[in-house]
């Protein structure tokens, strides 16, 4: 029996090996695969920690976030840091509902692809914005 610390610290017992393999999962609908790591054990039981499982299941966000064109975190935080603007602000501005550009930050997906690609837009405006050269008045 694994106790809760070792869990936690992910010490492997004498007997128990990380594994990998690849599995597929699905998520809105929309077929994924993704590299999932556990540990096993001589007997073949198998099971992840807290940890491997948000390792695994970020894989998937991130195959849906380049699928659909959502921003990750950083550039969200990015955009919001150049103009200045909080969450709620930027959300409004957007169109948006004031807890979906926190949800994206966090990596919890309350956006729609088409909320995603309006932020990617942004994101290009912002690019070019940096790539024109500065003009002193």
């Amino acid at each position: 029996m694994i106790t809760k610390e070792q869990v936690e610290n992910n010490k492997l017992l004498p007997g128990e090996k990380y594994f990998q393999e690849v599995r597929t999962a699905t998520f809105r609908k929309e077929e994924y695969s993704y590299i999932h790591t556990g540990i096993i054990d001589e007997e073949g039981e198998t099971w992840t920690t807290t940890e491997m499982d948000e390792a695994n299941i970020f894989q998937v966000y991130n195959q849906y976030r380049l699928r659909h064109g959502i921003p990750f975190p950083d550039e969200i935080s990015a955009l919001r840091e150049h103009y200045g603007l909080s969450a709620a602000k930027m959300a409004q501005i957007l169109g948006l509902e004031s807890t979906n550009i926190g949800c994206m930050r966090r990596e919890k997906f309350r956006v729609s692809p088409t909320q995603g690609r309006l932020l990617q837009l942004e994101k290009k405006m912002f690019s070019w914005h940096l790539s024109r050269p500065l003009k002193l008045i």
